[in-house]
Parts: structure tokens; C-alpha cells; sequence
């Protein structure tokens, strides 16, 4: 859905400005897939991608879309999950700006997309099958950075996996926690909220417990100083977080 007749809606604006004025505003140098593109290599690019706004709580496709689109996230957090038998969501990555995803990149589960929602505002430029094979086939050079970032996505999901599997749920919620932050691009900030962009519902999705769970470990860790309240704020101290973890 693009946002652009509704003049007094500020994402419609920004999606206008996005889409009015790619070459500047798109800033595709700032995909790790796309770090050493020419500038014929942009111009081509540009011309084959289309800019969409969403809005928080959207979704961007779901399992009876067909997997043949890719998404790179200009602006915004976008959250994709799958449901399990009984309805709960089970969320599988959070991509932040400068990120890809979509089928056509990421593949399927089972055959199908996962669900793929919008945890706020966000701006997405996509990219059709027909368009992507052209690009590649016209962008050689591009196929390996490409295969690089889909590796680097791969090797961070076995690692929260291998994280997780033979932790405890306080563990999870500190190893969540630190997920958090990195997508969040806090980098090595000893302190920083998750806040709004995360609730413990999100904590409880991610580590596959029920979310009073989730807030009984909160005021547990709030105890012993690995987070602090600031109002609605939920900060995460980043060192106290790594030494309770340290064991696992």
C-alpha cells in the first residue's frame, strides 16, 4: 500500500519524498549487498524497485502471498513470525533500516512466506522476481555480496538458536535482550532501551514462553541491576546482561 494521497498522513509525505526522489533519498549504499555498486550499477537499480509506506502493526505479506518479491527496509523495524498449532506467534527475526528480506531472498517456511508485520512506520523498496533476475544477470559482480549477506543472516540465527536451546527462561530473556540491542544498532553502548519498539509480548514471541513469564523475569533481572525502568522506558545494561550470561 502506498501512502501518497493522503497528504496530511507524515509517513504518506515521507513515502512521497522516497519515492519522488530516489537517487538521493534511497541511500541503497547504506545494504551490505550493495556496498560496491557502481554507479551504473545504482542508476539500474533505482529504475527497477518500488517504495511503499506501511503502518505500525501492517502487514507486508503473509503465507498466501507468493514468495517472489524482496524487500529492503529503508525506515522502520519489521518483525517476521509464524503461528504455531494454538494460534501463538513464534517470531523468527527483526530486521532493521538497511536490511533485506522476502521470500525471493530468505526462502520459505514449509513451502510458504512467514507472516511479516511492520513494528512501526516503515518504508520498504521491493523488488519483483523478473526485475531481481534482471538486475542480476545485468550486476554479475553483485551475486556474490548477495550470497555474503544471506550467509551473515544464516550464521546470526544458528547463533541465537545455539543460544537458546539448553538455556533457562531467564537466560533467554537476557540473550533477547542483547538481540534486541544489536538490531536496534546500539552497537557496544553499555546502556540502551528497548523501548517502544519491543513489549514482553515481543520477548515471549521470540523465546517461546507465555508473556507474564517474560514479566515475572523482568522484575527479576530489574533486581539485579541488568535493567532499569526510566517511566515506560525498559533500559538493558549491556555488561551486568553479558556476565549473568557468561555460564550458558
Amino acid at each position: 500500500m502506498v501512502y501518497k494521497t493522503d497528504i496530511g498522513d507524515p509517513l504518506a509525505q515521507l513515502t512521497e519524498k522516497y519515492s519522488t526522489s530516489p537517487r538521493r533519498r534511497l541511500r541503497l549504499h547504506d545494504f551490505p549487498m550493495w556496498n560496491n555498486m557502481t554507479p551504473d550499477d545504482m542508476e539500474r537499480l533505482l529504475k527497477v524497485v518500488t517504495v511503499r509506506g506501511h503502518k505500525r502493526g501492517d502487514l507486508l505479506f503473509d503465507p498466501s502471498y507468493e514468495p517472489n518479491k524482496m524487500y529492503l527496509l529503508q525506515v522502520g523495524r519489521v518483525k517476521t513470525y509464524v503461528l504455531t498449532p494454538d494460534g501463538r506467534k513464534k517470531i523468527m527475526h527483526i530486521f532493521s533500516p538497511g536490511d533485506a528480506f522476502g521470500g525471493l531472498l530468505l526462502g520459505t517456511v514449509d513451502g510458504q512466506l512467514p507472516w511479516a508485520e511492520a513494528m512501526e512506520d516503515v518504508i520498504v523498496c521491493a523488488m519483483d522476481e523478473l526485475n531481481f533476475r534482471a538486475f542480476m544477470l545485468s550486476c554479475p559482480n553483485m551475486c556474490l555480496d548477495l550470497f555474503r549477506y544471506i550467509s551473515q543472516i544464516h550464521v546470526e540465527a544458528l547463533r541465537r538458536l545455539q543460544g537458546m536451546i539448553h538455556s533457562r527462561a531467564d537466560q533467554r530473556v537476557g540473550i533477547a535482550l542483547l538481540v534486541m540491542g544489536r538490531r536496534l544498532d546500539y552497537g557496544a553502548l553499555d546502556e540502551f532501551t528497548i523501548y517502544p519498539y519491543f513489549t514482553h509480548e515481543d520477548i515471549a514471541d521470540m523465546i517461546g514462553v507465555v508473556r507474564t513469564t517474560v514479566s515475572e523475569i523482568i522484575s527479576k533481572l530489574n533486581k539485579l541491576d541488568i535493567v532499569s525502568r526510566k517511566g515506560r522506558q525498559l533500559i538493558v545494561h549491556r555488561a551486568a546482561a553479558e556476565a549473568y550470561l557468561k555460564d550458558i
